[in-house]
């Protein structure tokens, strides 16, 4: 794969970002290289114009519906979270500065994978792991899925290439996301039906996965009452209470600097009542 830099040049920040190139897409951009200026990839083209010539293309394909260039960015957006590319990326690549606008697509295509699952033996799960997790530890916790539900892996890929940078500036700030992604067959080869798992059943799936990984096992749901959330709805809790955490934290320094302004200010009167104490009993010696 090449690389090249594409400069973005719109309502998104006027970031510079460098993006991998497959071999097509240069071959692609080299094929009007005549029409660059400025080191520009398309050139000084008008939006508006390109529009237009998009409508010709459509007329000529039967579309109806009205489109933009601009379906293409959210095409790319769902698409790209559908096949499980983690929103934090998708939110950089896009030029989000809040994650919260990404949330959008992620809901859009929540749903979609919820109702595509509910009729396909073909089920997907994203496991933590910790960064000594072997493939052999992940199969066994496959074969204990097989052995109590009959629920069969028949892919699992282990994921320490993904993550985000807690600061976009930082380079030392890279947090690896570990994970495997295990596809599971939910039928019953026998039957030709797929296996029902209850609350309970999944419950008993987390347990095995930490005991089998040999990670730390969350209080259940029973116990604390809280509601489930989806992937993208659990991260923006997440962010919300790191957020109340960190107010938490900046009112508390400032009630400490508060308090230390206050002391220097008694210390400071209590000086100068000092001082004009003494001044006093000078003057009465006298």
């Amino acid at each position: 794969m090449r690389k090249f830099k594409l400069g973005l040049k719109a309502n998104r920040g006027g970031l510079v970002k460098e993006l991998g190139c497959q071999i097509v897409t240069q071959l692609i951009i080299d094929r009007y290289k005549h029409l660059q200026e400025d080191k520009l990839v398309f050139g000084k083209m008008n939006y508006w114009s390109m529009c237009k010539k998009l409508k010709t293309v459509m007329t000529a394909c039967g579309i109806e519906k009205a489109i933009s260039y601009h379906c293409g960015r959210h095409s790319f957006a769902t698409l790209a979270l559908s096949k499980g590319m983690p929103i934090e990326s998708v939110s950089r690549v896009l030029g989000h500065t809040n994650i919260v606008t990404t949330q959008i697509y992620a809901k859009i295509t929540s749903q979609k994978l919820d109702n595509d699952n509910s009729s396909s033996p073909l089920r997907e799960s994203v496991v933590r792991i910790k960064p000594n997790t072997t493939m052999d530890d992940l199969m066994r916790y496959a074969q204990k899925v097989y052995e109590r539900w009959g629920v069969r892996a028949i892919q699992i890929h282990i994921h320490r290439d993904e993550g985000h940078y807690a600061d976009p500036d930082d380079p030392e700030s890279w947090i690896t996301n570990l994970h495997a992604h295990i596809i599971w067959d939910w039928m019953n080869h026998d039957t030709g039906k797929s296996y029902k798992l209850n609350s309970n059943d999944c419950m008993q799936i987390q347990n095995m996965v930490a005991d089998s990984l040999g990670m730390e096992r969350g209080v259940s749901k029973e116990e604390t009452g809280a509601e489930h959330l989806m992937r993208n709805d659990y991260i923006l809790q997440k962010q919300k209470k790191e957020l109340n955490e960190l107010k938490e934290q900046t009112e508390e320094a400032q009630n400490d600097l508060q308090t230390t302004i206050d002391d220097c200010n008694l210390l400071q009167t209590e000086k100068e009542y000092a001082r004009d104490l003494t001044g006093f009993a000078s003057g009465s010696s006298r």
